[in-house]
């Protein structure tokens, strides 16, 4: 480690590279929240083979594609933007993309990965002329406000019902209810909560890196009764793997096809269309809502609601998923647990390019690190949501057409899974409540994007 007593060599290039100093911040804190980052992420090259495996994909090939993005992603921000964030194929849409388009539509995963990778290609050329730094400035200053504490509910949902505390109960009134705390792996997820919490309420740095470490080592010793199986899988075999990349890959490399288009659909350019405005709306307004929720927390956001190098985020954002696309994985974006290194200090590129070089040693050392427990991870996300939720704060709640639209963004996003029918939501209902309300003029760009919710509203169930 180094530290500000060696201000040679090493130290100092990295300091004014990544303008440590000017960032308060330290090679140190960098590297312990570059290292909580990847634990948070670390399960992803497990994750998404397993889910589009269903689609018939490689797993080694997506292990290798999810894997590869990961440090594309951490690179661009780390060397071009200068932002402690990661990136990677979308959780949420690998299942959309596996179980419904593929499995239930019949949609061959070529033709998934050819609607993506022109998502990209729009998204290149949107982010090029400034149209979503266009949208993003024409949101106003509360629902932006809106939008990070409607992400730390999201996500906090998605970490509860990941650790098990609360579960999915189709009994139940709204299809949740709590889970069963007594079971071993929930346990040690409300553990690694309080672990991170008495580090966050002493004011001391490594919370969330002890706490995911203790999580994964503890159930390398405990089995888990309703699996049979140790909660943490220890790798069998060797713990190195020497593959040759190209070989690894060429199942999915360059694979892109509109090919079987004509017999899936009845209007093939109807339905291929569908398919990837889907794509663009979850890409553009999941980044929107992510990335302004990420600055918010780390303290990047200016007091007029502009973000610094706004462009250079969409870019990164729009060309992960262009090369995700080609190597042969999912929609790829700005992941929310980038939250678990900022919360750890983590201020700027240092932490996404120490990331990116543990990400690069999961293609050789790929049985380790494809041990750490999503419940770990998911445990951390968990105090991550409620840090973010402090934005609501800012929003005007004594104002009805403020505090319904950040209402319906808060609750929507999780309700709904999905942040960007979030967004959405409250700049729909924003739009309209100040239009009747006749106190100020509605930006013309409200009207365009509720629009675009309209259309995505009436589309989703021609495919």
């Amino acid at each position: 480690m180094y530290t500000k007593a060696n201000q040679g060599g090493l130290y100092a290039l990295l300091d004014r590279r990544f303008k440590l100093t000017e960032h308060n911040t330290n090679v140190k804190t960098e590297i312990i929240a570059g290292t909580a980052t990847f634990l948070a992420v670390a399960a992803m090259p497990a994750v998404i083979p397993s889910i589009l495996s269903e689609a018939g994909m490689d797993p080694i090939a997506v292990f290798w594609a999810t894997t590869l993005s990961i440090i594309f992603m951490a690179l661009m921000y780390a060397l071009w933007v200068n932002f402690p964030f990661v990136g990677g194929p979308s959780v949420g849409v690998a299942p959309w993309v596996a179980y419904y388009l593929c499995k239930q539509v019949g949609v061959p995963w070529e033709m998934a990965l050819m609607c993506t990778f022109i998502s990209g290609i729009l998204f290149i050329i949107l982010s090029v002329v400034g149209f979503r730094e266009k949208i993003l400035g024409a949101i106003p200053m509360g629902l932006k406000n809106a939008f990070g504490a409607g992400i730390g509910a999201f996500i906090s949902t998605v970490g509860l019902i990941n650790t098990g505390i609360i579960k999915v109960d189709s009994s139940s009134a709204f299809g949740l209810s709590l889970g069963n705390l007594t079971n071993i792996t929930t346990a040690l997820a409300i553990l690694t909560i309080f672990i991170i919490g008495f580090f966050l309420v002493r004011g001391k740095q490594g919370g969330f890196l002890i706490g995911i470490a203790a999580f994964t080592i503890i159930g390398l010793f405990v089995v888990d009764p309703l699996t049979g199986h140790k909660i943490t899988q220890f790798a069998g075999g060797s713990i190195v793997s020497f593959t040759n990349p190209i070989k690894a890959l060429s199942p999915t490399l360059f694979k892109i096809s509109f090919a079987g288009a004509s017999e899936i659909f009845a209007n093939p350019i109807m339905g291929v269309g569908i398919i990837i405005f889907t794509t663009f709306f979850i890409d553009v307004f999941d980044t929107i809502g992510t990335v302004t929720g990420l600055v918010t927390l780390a303290g990047y956001m200016e007091e007029d609601g502009n973000i610094p190098r706004l462009k250079q985020i969409f870019l990164t954002d729009a060309m992960g998923t262009v090369v995700g696309s080609l190597l042969g994985t999912t929609l790829v974006t700005t992941y929310c647990d980038s939250s678990v290194g900022v919360a750890e200090g983590g201020k700027t590129g240092l932490t996404s390019l120490w990331a990116a070089i543990l990400f690069a040693l999961t293609l050789i050392f790929a049985p380790i690190f494809t041990m750490i427990p999503s419940a770990a991870s998911s445990a951390a996300i968990t105090i991550i949501g409620a840090l973010m939720i402090k934005s609501i704060l800012q929003v005007n709640l004594d104002d009805f057409t403020e505090a319904f639209p950040a209402f319906l963004t808060i609750f929507m996003m999780p309700y709904t899974g999905n942040m960007g029918v979030g967004i959405l939501c409250g700049i729909f209902a924003y739009t309209l409540l100040k239009f009747f309300s006749k106190k100020e003029k509605v930006n013309p760009a409200l009207w365009v994007l509720s629009a675009i919710f309209v259309v995505y509203v009436f589309t989703q169930g021609m495919i």
